[in-house]
């Protein structure tokens, strides 16, 4: 057994302008549209791929809606951090210094403090070209707090190595 739909609908106080033609013609590609009608008919078949063809059609424009929300945010976010960066451009010695603080303390909580200003100080020494000096900065902090392992455990999870370690010549077996 097979449907049939017909619809038809007329403007009878005035045609209809271009926005509500172009509204029009969203809701439906194959309709016989005019200024003062919109015709369409159906059959079964075609109103199940029509369905499915809107609800494709949304899914994808939520996708890319999504898409779009998770670039704006991380365009947001490099905005953010570069901001941050240059703030603590030319503050560098008064970081070091911080850094020094919060491992002084040994509070696991001032270690990942100071762990988190390192990685602002290596994202600004990359950003300006300055990785030699960080290395440095990085180094003496390791060899000055060589006896605190919970320090040193953190460092390496957060991508901060230790340079002496990875210099070390291989031994054969």
């Amino acid at each position: 057994m097979s449907e049939y739909q017909y619809y038809e609908f007329r403007a009878v106080d005035r045609p209809l302008g271009k926005a509500e033609l172009k509204r029009l013609r969203d809701l439906s590609t194959r309709a016989a549209i005019s200024p003062t009608s919109f015709v369409n008919t159906y059959q079964w078949g075609e109103l199940r791929a029509a369905a499915s063809a809107r609800a494709e059609n949304r899914e994808r424009e939520i996708r890319e809606k999504k898409e779009a929300e998770r670039r704006r945010q991380e365009a947001a976010q490099a905005a953010a951090r570069a901001a941050y960066l240059d703030r603590l451009a030319g503050r560098e010695d008064d970081t070091w210094d911080k850094i020094g603080e919060f491992i002084a303390t040994k509070r696991p909580n001032d270690y990942d403090r100071a762990i988190q200003l390192l990685i602002d100080l290596r994202d600004l020494a990359n950003r300006d070209k300055r990785e030699a000096d960080f290395r440095f900065g990085l180094r003496t902090v390791r060899e000055e707090h060589a006896s605190k392992p919970s320090l040193q455990r953190r460092l390496n999870e957060a991508g901060l190595p230790d340079e002496r370690a990875l210099s070390l010549p291989l031994l054969d077996d």
